[in-house]
């Protein structure tokens, strides 16, 4: 147990910021309301707040780096309570170190006895899990946002291959339309590439283009950042881009599935609906992305074709016979290639993968593809919206994570302890250990004085029985000096606790 200090607050890799003081809840309108405050930072920064009315009723809330929410008021101290109490306070509220339990020590008065001391213990497990289930889905929402933005960059990397290649093809089909307009031929580009194809006939612009414009070097070019880009394409798509979709597809399956489980889309700030829908967009994504390999493998394989129908033309052309004179074709492949590559548009079959859809119908087989200004935008938005959700995460959705909580049957008290004098200090020490019969112990120390003579009670407490809800306080009282103040403590040789007291000349031990 310590304080921590603000600047030391934190949580992963983010800055802590001190939100409790917007989550506290109002104070109860109870006459005499008594109000402890502890901090622990064992649990991402974890804060109880404890409230114990007049009437006995005792009040818990957690709240922290993730607002766990309020526990439910419970009757603790009044079945317990002796009759005719006048006031009622609490000396010290501790959690263990395992953060299971947390130890109560209150102060009563009452007709009988000015100065009674009740031990309680409740069961504080519920903080453990539920701080590990949000913390949980809190990495998941890291995780996928992390996965998104990841995926963004590789289709912009994917996209980047393809503006090269779809620039550098885009100029050669506008050289190719210029020498065609300046030499006076109304052929369009596929129809003189197709009468080449099918008669042999080579248009006289045509072949000065190809001898003056493209050359023999030109092509060379052409060809090589084609297959270069289409080869990068392939190689982000399949090594990057493709890997990333499954696993964020994976890591969406799975936070969807933990939220159904755990029924925490209230908790997360996320409707059922849009949890769901992100699933469904990140399977749409893989198969898309699946699509787009598979088209640029073929989109490959069609320009080396091209390619080697081009090259033979323009051996042709140069009167160079050699091997691609003699290379058999296919006739109406290559027509299709021509007809598909060299529209009018000037862009490749991959462009609807890139591009904003027209308002009319894409006429090419590519339709259903469209995905990188639609579905990717949708990508782009819901990576904000799980940023969003996260940071209400992180606020804390009090409303709802209270209704999470039941911790019923987990409160026990011990019966009171009479003490003659009034606590004067409780000390913020807690320990946990073990007896000879390795049975786990929780002890609180506070101390009580009455002019120069003080007594410090240790008061131990263990569950008897395995499973056991019912509690036993044993109580061990040890006579100091009332000028000195406690220090530190300390373990030794199994039960054996050492006190470290500091007196005006020196500082010593008590065994």
């Amino acid at each position: 147990m310590r304080w921590v200090k603000e600047g030391q607050r934190n949580w992963g890799l983010m800055d802590y910021k001190d939100r409790t003081r917007d989550f506290l809840p109002y104070k109860p309108e109870a006459k005499g309301a008594q109000f402890s405050y502890l901090r622990s930072d064992k649990l991402n920064y974890l804060d109880i707040l404890v409230v114990l009315d007049s009437q006995g009723t005792l009040f818990f809330w957690a709240f922290g780096s993730f607002l766990l929410g309020s526990l439910d008021s419970f009757q603790l101290m009044k079945p317990k309570l002796p009759p005719g109490i006048s006031s009622i306070s609490i000396q010290s509220v501790d959690l263990c170190s395992s953060l299971q339990r947390l130890m109560l020590i209150t102060h009563l008065q009452t007709d009988q006895s000015p100065h009674s001391t009740v031990l309680a213990s409740v069961n504080t497990s519920i903080f453990v899990t539920r701080g590990r289930e949000i913390c949980t889905m809190a990495w998941q929402f890291l995780s996928v946002k992390e996965l998104l933005e990841r995926t963004v960059l590789a289709i912009d990397q994917v996209k980047a291959q393809w503006n090269k290649a779809n620039d550098f093809f885009s100029k050669i089909v506008n050289n190719f339309e210029k020498t065609l307009g300046e030499g006076g031929s109304k052929s369009s580009i596929p129809e003189s590439l197709l009468t080449i194809l099918v008669s042999g006939m080579v248009d006289p612009t045509l072949e000065n283009w190809f001898v003056n414009v493209l050359k023999v070097q030109g092509l060379k070019e052409f060809q090589r950042v084609m297959d270069s880009a289409l080869e990068g394409m392939r190689d982000l798509t399949a090594d990057h881009l493709q890997p990333l979709a499954e696993l964020l597809c994976f890591k969406l399956t799975e936070l969807v599935s933990y939220s159904k489980c755990k029924e925490q889309f209230g908790a997360l700030g996320l409707s059922t609906e849009e949890l769901v829908g992100m699933e469904s967009l990140s399977s749409s994504l893989l198969i898309t992305i699946e699509k787009l390999l598979i088209t640029t493998l073929s989109e490959r394989t069609q320009f080396s074709h091209l390619f080697s129908w081009l090259t033979k033309v323009q051996c042709g052309i140069f009167g160079d016979v050699s091997s691609h004179t003699n290379s058999n074709f296919d006739v109406l492949l290559i027509a299709k290639l021509i007809d598909t590559h060299f529209s009018s548009n000037s862009t490749l079959p991959l462009t609807p993968f890139f591009e904003n859809k027209p308002s009319g119908q894409l006429n090419t087989k590519f339709e259903d593809l469209y995905f990188f200004k639609t579905s990717g935008q949708c990508l782009v938005e819901m990576a904000k919206g799980l940023e969003k959700a996260l940071e209400r995460v992180l606020k804390g959705m009090q409303g709802e994570m209270a209704k999470l909580f039941s911790v019923e049957g987990a409160i026990s008290v011990c019966s009171g302890i009479d003490m003659d004098r009034p606590i004067c200090e409780s000390f913020k020490f807690h320990f946990d250990a073990k007896d000879s019969q390795n049975k786990p112990i929780q002890t609180i120390g506070f101390k009580c004085t009455d002019g120069d003579t003080s007594i410090l009670y240790l008061v131990s407490a263990e569950r008897q029985g395995s499973g056991s809800g019912k509690l036993q306080a044993k109580v061990c009282a040890v006579p100091v000096p009332g000028n000195r103040e406690f220090v530190d403590y300390c373990f030794y040789k199994g039960d054996s606790l050492l006190l470290l007291y500091k007196t005006a000349s020196a500082d010593c031990l008590i065994n």
